[in-house]
């Protein structure tokens, strides 16, 4: 809801999953979550030099109901005619998980008319476990089409317990396409996986998914 004459902006949300409470590793390698449907409303700040403010307050929808709030900072700058500079921090609260919070950092600039490069630096602390985690990739977009896409990514995630080390590397490849319409999206996605648990011995994984939206 757009209040006129009133530069504050009200949104009523619906979310049918929530990734803040997931590891890092989950957010970037398993695109299969768990659904939970959660509702309430958001108040975002209108844009000021490029930094924007949004607050988030509702309730996941389980039982028993778990009330979240969430606040988050979105910043975007041009460093020049080729480099893009973001940041975005995120610091939630979930009465069943308790606080965490997300920080990231990128730098993008376009290879082509329809390729972009994108590194990512993110860092992720959930007090739940008392826990940090963290995670650099990097990552090259195309655009194939109008409602086509396909990413390379390689990337590293570590974590800070029981000892700061490196936990798995990676490298995937993401392709999507809407098949029918822009409501039924397809998605491929090939892994090549490292992680300490397993020796660091690769293991090749595929995902198939199928979003409505």
């Amino acid at each position: 809801i757009d209040l006129p004459r009133a530069t504050e902006r009200w949104k009523l949300i619906f979310e049918s999953e929530q990734s803040e409470t997931d590891s890092l590793r989950d957010q970037r390698l398993s695109n299969i979550r768990p659904s939970e449907v959660s509702g309430g409303f958001s108040y975002e700040l209108p844009e000021r030099n490029g930094l924007r403010f949004t607050h988030d307050i509702g309730v996941k929808g389980r039982i028993p109901l778990d009330p979240f709030y969430r606040f988050r900072t979105r910043y975007g700058h041009d460093l020049n005619d080729t480099w893009y500079f973001g940041a975005d921090n995120k610091l939630w609260y979930y009465h069943a998980d308790g606080w965490g919070q997300d920080a990231r950092i990128y730098f993008s600039r376009p290879l082509t008319e329809t390729m972009f490069l994108r590194i990512d630096t993110e860092v992720d602390y959930k007090d739940r476990y008392n826990q940090f985690e963290y995670a650099q990739t990097v990552s090259v977009h195309q655009s194939l089409g109008e409602r086509e896409t396909l990413t390379y990514e390689a990337g590293v995630i570590g974590a800070s317990q029981p000892n700061p080390r490196v936990e798995n590397y990676y490298l995937q490849t993401v392709y999507r396409k809407a098949i029918h319409e822009d409501w039924l999206v397809m998605e491929l996605v090939p892994q090549l996986i490292m992680a300490r648990d397993e020796s660091w011995d690769p293991e090749p994984r595929f995902q198939f998914n199928l979003e409505v939206y």
